[in-house]
């Protein structure tokens, strides 16, 4: 039973990865082919993200560069894209959505302290390591860079003299990176501890990220060297770094310049996607109007057509006369003039006087046979009507040779 349930729920997890696999592509292929109508190109990168209003949309790169924002639209089962060309409602959706994201962090001033604080931390957690090897190397107070100005501060100590006499130029080497990357961490400790004037919000927040990020990488330069190896002949232990100091220096670097970086990223994507749709959206609107002209002459076109066809059908019917160059043709007479009102309420009213008059002959042509149809009808009533009494008087007369007698007895 177990395997059972296990089977089911390994199923439904397949039939659901596959079904969002596929609904996924399906908005992918909307978004593609509506930017491509409108920008000719491929997407270079897809921001989606559900606004204010509850509908999905996408902000989509071209050649890397945020240009167009799309709403994805459910229909019928699948989806359709349509690129949003206002820019007022750029403004409202993509404004509304970096709206939600901002988080309110401390300010720059409250933060330099504690990022101060953080790097100190850090700089202080390798000072007992670094001390070892700058002893062994002769280069307490100073540094050095290259194996001739490397080798007057090893030939001055006694251990580094001997591995240099054992092992040659190798020593020297490893001295001039580790001399190196010391002297690096040291400017970054530096910068770091200072305070960032006649910058921006944001600028000095980067800036703070930017030292963070580099210490931190130099931490990792310094423990890939050779004389931080075992096999090294002047190894004295593993340099340690307090690397969560600079997590946490970061950590509020990033919730400080949030407000910051979503503002700047708000209007550099308004800015971009609003430019680049305006030109293509400029473009759009003449291609449609283009569109339309053809469609109208095609439509008039087709119209001239069916009237041409209607003329030829009303024309079927006639005979043309075989011998053609009999039938005399007249130059045209000019212009066809254009029908006034006045002149078309005068054809209204001849047309009028004419129906009028039509009616009155057909109104005095039915009377007329009406009175022809009660005098006939008279005249067969009274001729009838002299049969019978003639009969009648006949049958009188005859008596009893025959008590009935019809009209078939007397023709």
């Amino acid at each position: 039973m177990a395997k059972s349930y296990v089977a089911l729920l390994a199923l439904l997890l397949l039939a659901t990865t596959t079904f969002a696999a596929q609904d996924a592509q399906e908005k992918t292929d909307a978004v593609n082919s509506a930017v491509k109508d409108i920008a000719g190109a491929q997407p270079s990168g897809y921001d989606n993200f559900i606004g204010s209003d509850g509908n999905e949309y996408v902000v989509v790169s071209v050649d890397e560069t945020p240009s167009f924002l799309v709403q994805i639209i459910p229909q019928q089962g699948t989806y359709r894209a349509q690129v949003i060309l206002q820019n007022s409602s750029i403004d409202d959706i993509v404004g509304s959505r970096y709206l939600r994201l901002a988080i309110q962090g401390k300010s720059p001033a409250e933060i330099e302290a504690q990022v101060h604080a953080q790097i100190m931390q850090f700089n202080s957690s390798r000072m007992m390591y670094e001390s070892k090897y700058n002893t062994l190397f002769g280069i307490e107070n100073s540094s050095c860079s290259g194996r001739d100005d490397c080798k007057k501060f090893c030939i001055a100590t006694q251990a580094c003299n001997y591995a240099y006499e054992k092992n040659g130029d190798a020593i020297l080497d490893g001295i001039s990176a580790y001399s190196d990357s010391k002297k690096e961490i040291d400017r970054l400790v530096l910068l770091g501890a200072q305070n960032v004037s006649g910058k921006s919000d944001l600028e000095v927040l980067t800036i703070y990220s930017d030292i963070i990020d580099s210490l931190k990488r130099s931490a990792q330069t310094m423990n890939g060297l050779e004389v931080q190896t075992p096999e090294y002949s002047l190894y004295s232990g593993q340099i340690e770094y307090d690397d969560q100091a600079l997590e946490d220096a970061n950590q509020m670097v990033l919730e400080s310049t949030a407000p910051a970086r979503i503002e700047d990223e708000r209007k550099k994507t308004l800015e971009s996607v609003k430019t680049i749709t305006s030109i293509r959206a400029s473009s759009i609107l003449a291609q449609k109007e283009e569109q339309l002209k053809q469609e109208q002459m095609a439509q008039a076109n087709t119209t001239t057509a069916s009237q041409t066809n209607a003329n030829q059908s009303s024309l079927d019917g006639i005979i043309v006369p075989q011998n053609t160059s009999l039938i005399e043709t007249s130059p045209p007479i000019g212009a066809v003039k254009e029908t006034t009102n006045q002149d078309s309420g005068f054809d209204g009213i001849i047309f009028n006087v004419a129906v009028v008059i039509v009616l009155v002959a057909a109104i005095e042509i039915a009377l007329a046979i009406r009175r022809w149809y009660l005098k006939r009808r008279k005249d067969i009533e009274k001729n009838t009507n002299g049969l019978y009494k003639y009969i009648k008087e006949k049958k009188m007369s005859v008596g009893k040779k025959k008590e009935i007698y019809s009209l078939e007895d007397l023709l």
